[in-house]
């Protein structure tokens, strides 16, 4: 159980610049035989290491008011771009939470499944906190489109972002175009 909690815990804490303690060294704890828990079984954590994972990385570009070019562009060079509404509330005794609100629309599905498409943008979210913090803005809930790439680690990587204000027509034109255009 320790090194499934250091394995999800331990790249948070690195994207933080923090290490993962060694008052929890997972080699001071009983053998699985002296434990009260059982532990997961192997089928369980193989099978969940083949989903998309989220990482560590550098804040993607946020592009306001782009051209249709620019959108049609940026869905070409990526494997998928999904459709999300992040808001960001500000809690009076901690850091501002950032939430992904209601259903996520998959422009292009790419590597992502459909079900899991929320909980990997939140915990992407969780994960790069600093940098989500300054991509999104504090306030009423916004819609962005988001785009991304699968690397071969099997871990995701967001490459931009989109504002989807309802004034930006090419960014709607572009999702509607994105159905039949050839890159």
């Amino acid at each position: 159980m320790c090194v499934a909690v250091r394995e999800s815990c331990a790249p948070v804490l690195a994207c933080h610049g923090h290490v993962w303690p060694e008052a929890l060294d997972c080699n001071r704890f009983p053998a699985q035989d002296d434990t009260c828990l059982t532990p997961l079984p192997k089928q369980i954590s193989a099978f969940s290491k083949d989903f998309p994972q989220p990482v560590c990385q550098s804040c993607p570009s946020v592009e306001e008011a782009p051209s249709l070019k620019t959108v049609l562009d940026a869905l070409c060079l990526n494997d998928f771009a999904v459709k999300a509404k992040i808001s960001r509330r500000r809690l009076p005794s901690a850091d501002p939470e950032l939430t992904v609100e209601g259903p996520v629309e998959l422009i292009q599905r790419g590597p992502l499944l459909p079900y899991d498409t929320v909980s990997l943008l939140q915990r992407w979210l969780l994960i790069n906190l600093r940098c989500a913090l300054t991509l999104v803005r504090p306030g009423r809930a916004q819609l962005y489109l988001i785009t991304g790439t699968m690397r071969a680690t099997g871990s995701i990587q967001l490459s931009s972002l989109f504002p989807w204000l309802k004034k930006d027509l090419h960014i709607a034109a572009a999702a509607r175009k994105w159905k039949h255009h050839k890159c």
